[in-house]
């Protein structure tokens, strides 16, 4: 029987690495300050939407700014 413990070790700590949604996700959180997991409807932002806006290549900080922008918008319209 092979027992080889490295690669066992190796297979279960590469499992353990952020994928690179997760890495954007981590960034997008951290431009936004608080978590990217939303109410679209509620709170003009998703998960879904944002895993959409990863998927087309958009930038962590774009879709961060994209929030921020529609808050602006938003708020010039209720004459905030």
């Amino acid at each position: 029987m092979d027992d080889d413990h490295a690669a066992l070790w190796a297979a279960e700590s590469a499992a353990c690495d952020p994928t690179p949604w997760e890495r954007w996700v981590d960034e997008l959180e951290a431009q936004l300050g608080h978590s990217a997991d939303g109410d679209e409807n509620t709170d003009g932002y998703s998960m879904d939407g944002f895993y959409a806006q990863w998927k087309s290549g958009m930038t962590a900080a774009a879709a961060a700014a994209s929030v921020a922008h529609r808050r602006e918008v938003e708020a010039a319209t209720r004459g905030e």
